[in-house]
């Protein structure tokens, strides 16, 4: 949905986990240097509130691809137009991919924090992929004032791009630190 309501799903699911990890690192920080201070300071606590993030975020993935899908000027699942031949609703199709690997990061979340399966530093690499994803999936509205889109529009496009870069890139290396 290249409109307002295409748009304003994925930044509400943003908004809420940005508005969730900032309550959640700094409480991690402040039960971590005391522990008696919360419940949630155990190992345990907050690798059931890991499982449960992973949880939401493939849920918040999977109501996003069925609403692109399916809403009524959707493509409903036809990539291709046979009878004009030419590619349909690729709008739509950006965006689910993008809920996809949102999705897929949320199972390796469940999977990463419910069982011994993988390991832990799966989940950022992961998050990393999904966010640098997203960011190329982004950078065609960059190239778009060309078709119409206002100069405010590209630029804005551009530095949401430019941020989402940065954010993959400092998300890989942390892979590796608990």
């Amino acid at each position: 949905m290249g409109n307002f309501k295409g748009h304003a799903l994925p930044g509400s699911f943003f908004l809420l986990f940005g508005l969730w990890w900032s309550v959640k690192y700094p409480l991690k920080y402040v039960c971590r240097k005391n522990k008696n201070a919360c419940y949630l300071g155990s190992r345990a606590g907050f690798q059931r509130l890991e499982f449960i993030e992973g949880i939401v975020k493939a849920v918040f993935a999977l109501i996003g691809m069925i609403a692109e899908q399916f809403v009524p000027d959707g493509p409903h699942l036809k990539l291709y137009n046979y009878e004009e031949k030419h590619w349909d609703h690729l709008m739509n199709w950006q965006h689910a991919t993008m809920y996809l690997f949102y999705g897929i990061s949320g199972l390796v979340d469940i999977v990463a924090h419910g069982t011994n399966a993988l390991p832990v530093a799966l989940d950022r690499m992961m998050l990393s992929l999904a966010v640098f994803i997203e960011g190329f999936l982004l950078l065609p509205h960059t190239w778009a004032s060309h078709a119409g889109f206002s100069c405010s529009s590209v630029t804005f496009s551009g530095y949401l791009w430019s941020s989402l870069l940065h954010i993959s890139g400092s998300l890989l290396p942390r892979q590796h630190c608990p």
